[in-house]
């Protein structure tokens, strides 16, 4: 049980949440600002 290594897993899986989260919703927000085609 090492805390080193469930840090790091911790940082790396919220990085990569914040990261997908981001990009959700600036896609999001570009649909809403495009007209529906």
């Amino acid at each position: 049980m090492r805390i080193g290594m469930r840090l790091l897993l911790a940082l790396s899986g919220v990085m990569f949440l914040t990261r997908h989260l981001d990009w959700y919703s600036l896609s999001y927000l570009q649909r809403k600002a495009m007209p529906p085609v």
